[in-house]
């Protein structure tokens, strides 16, 4: 016989497991990832998040950029960048905007560098709270184009590097994974790294 034990959702936890207030308190020359570019190739960002409020963010020179007038919407001060990827290389999907439609692209966001904010269960910090976040959405709407392709993949990363991002975030991944020397994915992130830009890939 064993007691029953009551478990919680806890989401403020991360920052200090990483030791990220430790890094923080280093300094450095991008103190909290201030003036970083982190491009997220997702589902979208959801700028109204309170994790994306741009209170105090300035617009770097040349920014905003998208793909189409429509997606000004889901840019400010902090999301700098809104480019969907859906309609050029997905199937007939009923969203081609920026928008996140999923919630995942907002959540890899928010875990990168939303600022603190208090959510129903805690106060919440992204990892560099001061970095600019650039949207690369390349999953379409839940149930339609749940996936994502090569195409939209390419094309994403291949905008971060021209758009300037310092950092490209891939939360995705796909079965079965091909012989590298055949990976078209790995010869484009290969050529963005070539060219300085971190690339970080979950799954």
């Amino acid at each position: 016989v064993l007691p029953e034990r009551t478990y919680q959702l806890t989401l403020d936890h991360a920052l200090p497991l990483h030791k990220v207030p430790q890094a923080w308190s280093l300094g450095g020359a991008y103190p909290q990832g201030a003036g970083i570019k982190i491009g997220m190739i997702d589902t979208g960002i959801d700028i109204s998040h309170p994790g994306f409020k741009d209170i105090g963010f300035q617009l770097p020179p040349g920014f905003p950029l998208v793909n189409a007038s429509s997606d000004m919407a889901f840019t400010n001060r902090k999301v700098i960048v809104a480019r969907s990827y859906v309609g050029q290389c997905l199937s007939v999907d009923p969203d081609n905007s920026a928008q996140d439609d999923s919630g995942h692209g907002t959540g890899t966001a928010m875990a990168a560098a939303g600022i603190e904010n208090t959510g129903p269960l805690a106060t919440i910090t992204g990892v560099a709270p001061q970095a600019y976040l650039g949207n690369y959405k390349v999953f379409g709407s839940p149930g339609v184009n749940d996936g994502t392709n090569s195409c939209a993949i390419s094309l994403a990363v291949e905008a971060a590097v021209n758009d300037g991002m310092d950092v490209v975030s891939l939360s995705l991944g796909g079965i079965p994974a091909p012989r590298l020397n055949g990976d078209e994915e790995v010869q484009v992130i290969e050529s963005a790294v070539s060219m300085g830009v971190i690339v970080v890939i979950a799954a």
